[in-house]
């Protein structure tokens, strides 16, 4: 029962009102709707919503893992805009995979913070690579993550900047 509580606690009713359960809409902040209405965790809840995490990081993290973040591909997809070149390296069409792991700026800042904190991170999919990694210390797991959120929001954080700045 006390579980149960907490993970309704979790679900952030959103939108059209109503007074039936059927006519609200959850956002999705870690927990999800299973077959027969059961609520199952996410596995990346323990990364997006790490304790160490400033909640900047989260939500932008959250946002990136579910691929939702407001990226050139997906602006040229409802035709908000006409040039999807990314704006770090005028290289590659910006997409989620190219923005946060593969742009020339993004490898640089993950071989830095890998070099920093000691660790061999992979080239693509760092958030599901978190979700994975086993260490005997939590707080260095911890740790970790809360430094892998914070490169996801700078490296968002310099595109966001380079936009503005063209």
């Amino acid at each position: 029962m006390y579980r149960s509580r907490i993970i309704l606690l979790r679900l952030v009713p959103v939108g059209l009102g109503g007074k039936s359960a059927k006519s609200k809409i959850f956002l999705n902040l870690g927990i999800v709707m299973a077959n027969g209405g059961n609520l199952v965790p996410v596995p990346w809840y323990p990364v997006i919503w790490n304790r160490l995490n400033l909640p900047k990081h989260s939500i932008i993290g959250w946002l990136a893992i579910q691929c939702r973040l407001l990226t050139k591909d997906r602006l040229l997809r409802f035709n908000i805009i006409s040039d999807g070149y990314c704006d770090m390296c005028l290289d590659h069409l910006e997409d989620h995979t190219h923005l946060l792991y593969r742009c020339r700026f993004s490898v640089c800042c993950w071989r830095l913070l890998a070099d920093w904190l000691d660790i061999n991170l992979p080239d693509t999919d760092i958030l599901n690579w978190c979700i994975r990694w086993r260490c005997r210390s939590l707080m260095k797991k911890q740790i970790v993550i809360t430094a892998i959120m914070a490169m996801i929001y700078q490296i968002w954080n310099a595109r966001n900047i380079c936009r503005v700045d063209n």
